[in-house]
């Protein structure tokens, strides 16, 4: 008897649809046979994964994980639901760009600076039974960095010259100019004086500019001629950013009052460097007037402008006369010499004048007593109108005082002239009357006061400078006319 097979119809499971054990191979007959074990989601899909790590390295690359997706199909006998077998594992790429994705594929190891990998991660390709039998990290590869030999560059470089001289074949030195090792950074400092009611505003001291050289030194790969990196910028030679004091300035506040020592980062000098930021630590002094001023309106139709330091201290007056003409003293508090300025009216100043205390000179037409250590100055001036000279005294404290020396003729019908001293309302002098036959104006020798005659005697401290220093002016016009007598 011959029996005859009839191959059974099959069912090919696609891993896009899979079946579960209750599903019926035939949906038309839910009582026929059902679906077998082993055509689940798992059993036709499949992911694999390697990881790629570096080590060795200062800073070693960030770790690399690759993945396969395979994806198999099943064939189920029709009539009797049973699993006949599986079709191949096929890699399912895509075209997103990412090679992370699709598989083994070759990966480069990256470049570390300094440093050689000992291998690249190489392609693998999986079999069937490789992917049906694959274990979690059976295909792991660790890629392992060794540092590479340095030289270190402390000049210039030749572009033609080998980084190692005993391999005259091997990489040639990267170009390295002076200004990629060597750095300076300026500091100014300024000052400013700030406006203000001085009426003698001095000028600003002068810019100091602070100089500091940098240097560094470039390391290269000795294996490669590659620049691996800078050292930290250091001084080159001594640190000239010191601490500064403010100078001084007479009647004024320095802020700051001194401008501190600086140390710069190696990060500032690179900004600098790279011309990232400009010397941002430049500084600004600036200057307050911290003096008092007083004006007051003269009796002759003047002005006398008194400048005191914060302690108390006359250190400047300022005198316009009525006839236009201007007069200054500077006082040194330190020595009580005092520095004149005579400004004519209309003119440019006369060469400055110092006057000792005690003494007398005359500039243009003021004559000027120092009445230090006990006064300040006496000022006298002769504007050429009938009442005579104005004599205007500032005192210790800066107040004023005010007197007219006025010429006369004497009693004996000489041609000669007197000056004396005439007394303005609520203003106390002495008077003083001496013999001259010509006023001029001259420098004068101390005032001896032993000569002084006096009529109207006081005991005020004012008035017995007045007199004294009206007497030190007199007795310099005498002594030019007594010198002149003797010579005719």
């Amino acid at each position: 008897m011959n029996v005859t097979y009839v191959k059974d119809k099959t069912v090919i499971v696609r891993p896009t649809d899979p079946k579960n054990p209750t599903d019926p191979v035939d949906p038309t007959n839910p009582d026929g046979p059902k679906y077998p074990n082993g055509v689940s989601e798992k059993d036709l899909n499949k992911t694999v994964s390697r990881t790629i790590t570096y080590t060795g390295a200062d800073k070693n690359p960030a770790s690399v994980t690759q993945t396969g997706t395979y994806t198999r199909t099943a064939t189920v006998d029709a009539k009797t639901g049973e699993l006949l077998g599986y079709g191949d594992w096929i890699l399912v790429t895509s075209a997103d760009g990412n090679n992370t994705n699709d598989g083994f594929t070759a990966v480069t190891s990256p470049k570390v600076l300094g440093y050689t990998a000992d291998k690249n991660a190489t392609a693998v390709t999986l079999g069937n039974d490789a992917v049906t039998n694959f274990k979690a990290g059976s295909a792991d590869v660790t890629v392992t960095y060794t540092k590479d030999g340095t030289v270190e560059v402390t000049t210039p470089t030749d572009p033609t010259q080998p980084v190692d001289p005993s391999n005259p074949d091997g990489p040639k030195m990267p170009e390295i100019t002076a200004d990629d090792l060597l750095q300076t950074v300026t500091r100014t400092i300024t000052y400013k004086v700030n406006a203000s009611n001085d009426p003698n505003t001095p000028a600003a001291p002068a810019t100091v500019t602070q100089t500091t050289s940098y240097k560094r030194s470039a390391i290269i790969d000795l294996k490669t001629g590659e620049i691996l990196r800078y050292t930290d910028w250091i001084v080159n030679g001594i640190n000239k950013f010191v601490a500064v004091d403010s100078p001084v300035v007479e009647n004024y506040q320095a802020d700051p009052a001194c401008v501190s020592e600086i140390t710069l980062s190696n990060n500032e000098i690179n900004s600098i460097h790279l011309g990232e930021k400009t010397s941002h630590f430049n500084q600004t002094v600036s200057y307050n007037f911290v003096g008092t001023v007083t004006t007051t309106k003269d009796p002759d139709g003047g002005t006398t402008t008194v400048t005191k330091n914060p302690n108390g201290d006359v250190t400047d007056v300022n005198k316009t006369w009525p006839d236009g003409d201007k007069t200054h003293v500077h006082v040194d508090i330190n020595t009580g010499r005092e520095t004149v300025t005579e400004t004519p009216k209309d003119k440019g100043s006369l060469p400055e004048v110092t006057v000792d205390p005690g003494q007398t000179v005359t500039v243009g037409q003021t004559t000027v007593h120092n009445d230090e250590p006990k006064g300040v100055v006496t000022l006298t001036h002769d504007s050429g109108n009938d009442k005579g000279s104005f004599v205007t005294v500032v005192n210790k404290d800066g107040s004023t005082s005010y007197s007219y020396a006025k010429d006369t003729t004497d009693n004996t019908g000489n041609t000669s002239k007197q000056i004396s001293v005439q007394k303005i309302p609520n203003v106390t002098t002495n008077a003083v009357a001496i013999t001259s036959t010509k006023r001029s104006a001259t420098n004068t020798k101390k005032t001896n006061t032993k000569n002084l005659p006096q009529t109207d005697e006081q005991t005020n401290e004012t008035d017995a400078i007045i007199g004294m220093s009206l007497l030190g002016m007199i007795l310099s016009l005498v002594g030019i006319k007594w010198r002149k007598h003797e010579r005719d």
